[in-house]
C-alpha cells in the first residue's frame, strides 16, 4: 500500500482529535509516494481515526494521520497481520515482527542496530511487493 500527502499539517479541527499526537506538522512532501508499513485503526471518544506508519523525509518510521494522505496504491501487504492493541483499544495491520515485538518501532526510531537491521529486512520485503 502506498499513500501520498495532500497536506503536511493538521487543521485546527483535526488537532482536537489528535490531542495525543506529538506534532501537528509532519516532515512529508505533498505529491511524493510513501510505502505504508502498518495501519492502525484507533477508536476515539469523539471520533475514530486511522494512522499510517511510513518513513518520513527525515528517515524516521512514524505514524501519520490518514487525513493528511490519499491512497495511491491500495494493495495491502501480504506480510501484514491483524493485531489488537490492548493499550489503545485499536486494531493494527502490521508485519509479524512488529506484532511480536511491541517496542520494535521505538527501537528503530532510537537507532538500535538490531532493530534497524530487522526493519531493513521488512522494508526490502515490502518494497519488493510493489515491483
Amino acid at each position: 500500500m502506498k499513500v501520498k500527502p495532500i497536506k503536511i499539517e493538521l487543521d485546527d479541527e483535526q488537532k482536537k482529535f489528535f490531542k495525543s499526537a506529538s506534532t501537528s506538522r509532519y516532515q512529508i512532501t505533498p505529491g511524493k509516494s510513501y510505502l505504508v508499513f502498518s495501519i492502525e485503526f484507533v477508536p476515539g471518544s469523539v471520533t475514530d481515526f486511522t494512522l499510517y506508519r511510513i518513513v518520513d523525509d527525515g528517515g524516521r518510521l512514524l505514524p501519520v494521520p490518514a487525513c493528511l494522505m490519499e491512497i495511491v496504491d491500495r494493495r495491502c501487504s501480504k506480510y501484514w497481520q491483524a493485531v489488537y492493541n490492548q493499550e489503545r483499544f485499536s486494531l493494527v495491520l502490521e508485519p509479524v515482527e512488529f506484532a511480536d515485538d511491541p517496542y520494535l518501532s521505538e527501537a528503530i526510531l532510537d537507532g538500535e542496530p538490531d532493530a534497524v537491521a530487522v526493519f531493513r529486512l521488512i522494508q526490502e520485503r515490502m518494497e519488493s511487493e510493489g515491483r
